[in-house]
This record gives structure tokens, C-alpha cells and sequence, in this order.
């Protein structure tokens, strides 16, 4: 449940240590995530378990939660596109087999749909979007749908003409075409897109971001907690399920771009998806606030499992400038 001020969000659960019916505030580690208050909540159970809430601002947040796991995490969905808020949010439960708009079948899951407020061509437009189910590590990289507010074209004959695109009119939009990425690409007025090559089966719509920022690292030391003294890191390692592209960094203003295509690769063909560790070097002065921040913004499936930093340490001191 939702308190009065939208603020918090709270869970009702037998306990038999005390025999009583007991609430916990879900909100208690995470008070920023519904900083605006919450407007409405959907909990969707398939595939992961996963709360969907829309906040007064328009943005949406998610709470992944696995009571008997002791599992409760927060995250906040960015959108794409220009002013993009989301009013309401709905869960519709989608059968197994259901053919998906993005060219493959589904299996049973739950599926969030919104109503979201939109500028496009400088006008305020509302269209229903849904969220296209999980996309797992045993599909083709061309079935990954990784876009907002986007058509899928799916042909047995290949084509450079896109189509049916007249919401997205005038719009800069980034395409997956048979697993190749095209960035900033142009809508034309009456809402065709023109490829620079032919595909079958092509995602078009606006780009988004998936960020991730650890807390301040820390290591042991004699004295204590190392957090006050001076450190850098040198070198990190990032462990990568079914990957391609990304960046690292020390901020999101300081990024670097992930090679993770294999030397053997050729340019005509799709690179495979990466599944492995990477050791990359870092670029980063010394300070006392050690942190890495990962981002995914291309139209590609990034799962990020582990990040595993090398971090030097010096005496305590003043923060670096």
C-alpha cells in the first residue's frame, strides 16, 4: 500500500516471531525514488516480480521484490523522447504463445501498459505503450527490442523503406535493422524512414538510457574504513551476460566505450553477443569518493552481473581536486 503523501510504499506480512501481522516501509533505503509521490501502483508477478509505479512527475519507478529471498530494490525508468510522462500504468496478462510485435512469440508473462504524454513535432500527444517482455540470453540479437515508444517492420522480403512511423514524424530515432545498430536517424513528415541498406526485420524508435552508479567503493585497512583516505581506481573488471556495446567511467559526464566485438569479427556480419569478464582500464584521478558508473545507450541487451574494481588507497586526507 501507498501512504496518504505518496511518499511510501509499505508491505502487510504475517510474522510468527511476534504472531502479528507487521508492516515494512519499502521506501526506507530509497526515499529519493519517490521523491514526487506515487500516483498509482501495478504489480506484475511474471517473469520477475516486479511493482510498477507512476510518480506525480510522470516518471515511473520499479520495485523488484522477493519477500521469502529477502530481496527489495528500487530503480527508475527513463524515457525517450521529448517531455515523455507517464500518466497511468495497467498490467494484462499476455498468454504464452502470444506473437510479439517485435517478431518473436512470447511466453507467459505479465505485461505493463501506460498512457504517456508525449511532444512530438511540438505538440502534446498521449499514446498506449506497453513494455515488450524480457529478452532472454538464447535469442538472436536482431529479435532484442531495446526502444521506446517504437514500431517493429518484420518482412520475409528485405527493404530499406520503413513504415508506419507517422507518430514518430519529424522525430530522431535510433534503429536495430537485422541486429545492426543506426544512430539519430530522421523520420520523414509523412512517417517513412529510409535505411541505408535493406533488412527484414527492423526496430525503429527513441532512444534510452540504462545507468548504473555503484556507492562509494571501499576496501579494508588496518585503521578502519578506508573511505576518508585518498584512493583511484586503476583497472576494473566488469562481468557481462549476453552483452554489446556500453560505456564506463568515473561519471556519467567521463564515459568510455566498451569494445566487446571479437578480433575474428567481420563487418558484414552481426557480432555475437558477449558473455564473459573484461578488464578495462579506468581513468580516474585520486579522490576520496570512489565511484563507477555504467551506461547501456544503444538499442542492445546489457546485462551487467558483477564489476569488480582494483582500488588503490593512500593515506587520509583532503578530496582531490
Amino acid at each position: 500500500s501507498v501512504s496518504s503523501t505518496g511518499l511510501k510504499v509499505f508491505t502487510l506480512g504475517y510474522s510468527f516471531e511476534s504472531d502479528n501481522f507487521v508492516t515494512e516501509d519499502l521506501t526506507l533505503l530509497s526515499e529519493h525514488v519517490t521523491r514526487s509521490g506515487i500516483t498509482r501502483l501495478e504489480y506484475a508477478p511474471e517473469p520477475h516480480s516486479v511493482i510498477y509505479g507512476v510518480r506525480n512527475d510522470g516518471k515511473i519507478v520499479v520495485l523488484t521484490v522477493l519477500r521469502d529471498q529477502k530481496i527489495a530494490g528500487w530503480a527508475r525508468f527513463s524515457m525517450g523522447g521529448t517531455d515523455a510522462e507517464a500518466e497511468s500504468v495497467a498490467i494484462i496478462a499476455a498468454p504464452d504463445g502470444d506473437p510479439s510485435s517485435v517478431g518473436r512469440t512470447n511466453r507467459a508473462h505479465d505485461q505493463p501498459w501506460l498512457i504517456v504524454k508525449r511532444t512530438v513535432g511540438g505538440v502534446t500527444k498521449r499514446h498506449i505503450e506497453f513494455i515488450e517482455d524480457v529478452f532472454e540470453d538464447d535469442e538472436p540479437i536482431n529479435d532484442g527490442y531495446f526502444l521506446d515508444n517504437g514500431v517493429t517492420q518484420n518482412l520475409t522480403v528485405a527493404t530499406a523503406a520503413v513504415t508506419g512511423l507517422s507518430h514518430l514524424a519529424g522525430e530522431t530515432v535510433d534503429v536495430l535493422a537485422d541486429g545492426k545498430v543506426l544512430l539519430d536517424q530522421t523520420v520523414a513528415a509523412d512517417g517513412t524512414l529510409t535505411l541505408p541498406a535493406v533488412a527484414n526485420l527492423v526496430h525503429v524508435g527513441y532512444r534510452y538510457s540504462s545507468d548504473f552508479q555503484s556507492l562509494r567503493l571501499d576496501i579494508a585497512a588496518p585503521d578502519g574504513t578506508a573511505q576518508s583516505s585518498l584512493g583511484r581506481i586503476d583497472h576494473i573488471v566488469l562481468r557481462l551476460h549476453a552483452s554489446m556495446g556500453g560505456q564506463y567511467g568515473p561519471s556519467s559526464d567521463e564515459l568510455t566505450d566498451l569494445d566487446l566485438v571479437p578480433d575474428t569479427h567481420t563487418m558484414d556480419t552481426v557480432a555475437p553477443l558477449f558473455s564473459d569478464d573484461i578488464e578495462v582500464d579506468f581513468d580516474a584521478g585520486w579522490d576520496t569518493y570512489s565511484e563507477v558508473f555504467v551506461r547501456q545507450n544503444q538499442p542492445l541487451p546489457f546485462t551487467l552481473i558483477a564489476l569488480l574494481p582494483r582500488l588503490q588507497k593512500g593515506q587520509r586526507g583532503n578530496r582531490a581536486r
